[in-house]
């Protein structure tokens, strides 16, 4: 299986996009387009089973090169993580799962404009 995408919503002023991984993910990755530049982002990871892997998001202005952003964000377990100011400015961001063995992940990304 692969990551799914359990919802992607958004209003006037957020948008929120969450995709779950399950067993035989490893080195899945999940790529997703915001409608315009966000003022605020954050990475969460809930009811985590990473299967010692991490998932790291990459940023992309033309949505097939991507690249770690400049300030690393990662998760190896349960949390949360804002991601940089200076990282807003991407057109296209990846959820990138890797080195995972039969992980049950659900990554929830929130952006605000």
């Amino acid at each position: 299986m692969a990551f799914a995408t359990t919802s992607h919503t958004h209003d006037l002023h957020s948008e929120t996009v969450v995709v779950t991984a399950t067993a035989n993910t490893d080195n899945d990755s999940y790529d997703f387009q915001l409608r315009s530049s966000p003022i605020a982002m954050s990475l969460h990871a809930q009811g985590a089973d990473f299967g010692s892997g991490t998932a790291a998001v990459q940023g992309s202005n033309d949505g097939t090169n991507f690249a770690a952003l400049p300030t690393a964000v990662s998760l190896t377990a349960n949390g949360i993580k804002s991601i940089a100011l200076a990282d807003l400015g991407y057109s296209w961001y990846r959820i990138d799962l890797s080195g995972a063995t039969n992980p049950t992940v659900s990554i929830t990304v929130h952006a605000r404009f």
